[in-house]
């Protein structure tokens, strides 16, 4: 429990700033035009996104990549995202790591809202130019990655329900602006 206000604090201090700037989110470059691949075997599950400019390995951004889920009783996403200085995840927090996430209808500014980070697994990322290279345990993703990547952006909408990280709920509604 204190974990979780800890984060919402750390969160809602980081985000304080897309209040102040408004919820409207901004493509990334490195988002724009980005192709991927995955294969999802039975044991590990690889993952390369190629973008058309060079990928940071650390940004201020809140931003990511994300897939779709099929299978699952939870998520309906899992995302690979980047947003230094809110901490919500013990595994390269101010770098680019992974997610298994759920997410609802539109919020008032958002294309979808993000209901739950339901948790994050350990994931090997090797960013290199344009290339981000993920590896991570198939069983780690909470059923299987289904259609094409999918560039989103983490902007605050009043018209989300409150985000939930492991079930838990914030004081912050986020949602995702999907490129």
């Amino acid at each position: 429990m204190t974990k979780t206000v800890i984060l919402g604090i750390s969160i809602a201090a980081v985000l304080g700033i897309s209040l102040i700037a408004g919820a409207v989110a901004f493509d990334q470059p490195y988002q724009v035009g980005a192709t991927d691949s995955f294969t999802q075997g039975a044991v590990t599950t690889n993952i390369v996104v190629t973008a058309t400019v060079p990928i940071p390995a650390h940004t201020t951004d809140l931003a990511g990549f994300a897939w779709g889920v099929t299978g699952s009783s939870q998520a309906t996403h899992f995302g690979i995202a980047t947003h230094h200085g809110v901490k919500d995840s013990i595994q390269r927090p101010n770098q680019w790591h992974v997610h298994n996430l759920q997410l609802g209808a539109a919020g008032a500014a958002a294309e979808a809202c993000i209901i739950d980070i339901i948790d994050n697994p350990i994931a090997k990322i090797n960013v290199k130019r344009t290339v981000m290279d993920v590896t991570l345990l198939t069983s780690s993703i909470d059923g299987a990655l289904t259609g094409s990547v999918v560039p989103f952006d983490i902007i605050v909408d009043g018209g989300c329900p409150f985000t939930k990280v492991g079930g838990v709920a914030t004081t912050l509604k986020l949602g995702a602006d999907l490129s």
